[in-house]
């Protein structure tokens, strides 16, 4: 039987047979029960996972705990070529994953991980580093003339000016995408994704095949301007709101 405690990157599992409910209260005040059926006389022996723990078993027993291979196919981060499970070997002599951590198959080093949270802590490992350094110096030497052939059949765009009426469309649709739907894989289906991929397109049948550099804006250029449309909308917004304000028809409604 397994629980996780809320508000902590930690795993909690009962390694005994017992039929009595345990009650643990977290720092938070917020209780969680864990229930087991088993013989009755036996003792409760609670481990708690926590990062440096997990660590430290893998360094110093590594016949009870192993690093897992991510099993799951077209894995576009790089991260999972050091990374992977940490696991324990059960009363059946196989290993299980203890979720909601990753560990690097180097040095052991474990992380707190869920599936929806992204790989950017890991990916900033120092691990994952030497490899994508390691790569890097590979093509800077022994692949220069795969660069080169590379570099001839690499397709140059146009370099053109847009007019301004353009730059501030693109500006606007990208500043709202960002302050919109802030999702994972989920991302590919947000409005403000569709609606800027689609003004490319209308670009494109404008000007031809242009370079991205000439349309994108950076993040300190979106980030002033979202400001800057908060401040437009709060203007359209107490437009609208003052005749109701006025007449006391406004209702505030929690959900």
């Amino acid at each position: 039987n397994t629980m996780f405690l809320n508000n902590s990157p930690s795993f909690v599992e009962n390694t005994s047979d017992q039929s009595d409910s345990i009650r643990l209260t977290t720092p938070s005040s917020s209780i969680i029960i864990l229930s087991s059926t088993s013989t009755a006389g036996s003792s409760s022996n609670i481990v708690k996972f926590t990062n440096e723990r997990i660590t430290r078993l893998l360094k110093n027993d590594s016949l009870n705990y192993k690093v897992i291979k991510n099993s799951k196919t077209n894995l576009s981060s790089s991260c999972w070529e050091v990374f992977g499970f940490p696991s324990k070997k059960t009363n059946t002599q196989e290993f299980e994953i203890i979720p909601k951590f990753a560990s690097c198959e180097s040095c052991f080093q474990t992380y707190a991980y869920k599936p929806y949270s992204g790989t950017r802590i890991l990916n900033s490992h120092s691990c994952v580093q030497k490899l994508l350094n390691k790569d890097k110096e590979g093509l800077s030497t022994g692949d220069k003339v795969i660069q080169m052939k590379l570099g001839t059949v690499m397709k140059c765009y146009k370099q053109i000016q847009l007019p301004q009426r353009d730059i501030n469309l693109i500006k606007n649709l990208t500043s709202k995408w960002l302050c919109q739907d802030m999702r994972t894989f989920s991302i590919v289906e947000d409005t403000g994704l569709r609606n800027l991929l689609q003004e490319f397109i209308i670009l494109g049948a404008r000007y031809g095949e242009i370079d991205l550099k000439n349309v994108f804006r950076g993040a300190d250029v979106c980030s002033k301007h979202i400001y800057e449309l908060a401040d437009e909308y709060r203007t359209i917004l107490k437009g609208i709101l003052k005749e109701p304000y006025e007449n006391r028809c406004i209702r505030i409604c929690p959900d």
